[in-house]
């Protein structure tokens, strides 16, 4: 599931500003999505597919401009780890799950592949940077993958 674009399947019938709106409503009145659930390759060039993603279901919750970038940082960061190291020499796909329960928005970045530490002293700062970013962060690493999970209070 991409997010819609102008001209795309969805629709798009007019344009305020800069900003187009589907099916005629203003995005301040159109139904907000959920939440989003989309996989995309584990290659580098997947990772601003999922930037986009993220950041066009954040900017549908109304959410401040700072708070987005953060957590398009954060779960960003989750995303190259994964791209980069899940997958030993085989092909891949990493998952981006949103969804906003309640007044809490739950971020998560999946893959089926091999949780590596990294053993290079000038790498390893990606989950310090992810826990200044949002309220809590947990990793689950598994034999059949890691789920890398943001929680957020809005």
């Amino acid at each position: 599931m991409h997010p819609a674009s102008p001209g795309s399947a969805a629709g798009t019938t007019g344009e305020r500003g800069s900003r187009a709106y589907v099916s005629g409503v203003p995005p301040s009145r159109a139904p907000r999505p959920r939440g989003i659930d989309v996989a995309f390759p584990a290659l580098p060039e997947s990772s601003p597919q999922v930037r986009r993603a993220l950041r066009a279901f954040l900017e549908s919750l109304q959410l401040e401009p700072g708070r987005i970038e953060d957590l398009v940082l954060a779960v960003g960061e989750a995303a190259g780890n994964a791209i980069e190291h899940a997958y030993r020499d085989c092909a891949g796909c990493v998952r981006l799950r949103a969804r906003l329960v309640q007044r809490q928005l739950i971020l998560e970045v999946r893959d089926a592949g091999c949780w590596r530490r990294e053993s290079d002293p000038d790498r390893g700062h990606g989950l310090p940077i992810m826990r200044a970013l949002v309220d809590r962060v947990s990793i689950e690493s598994t034999r059949t993958g890691t789920n890398v999970r943001f929680e957020v209070d809005l």
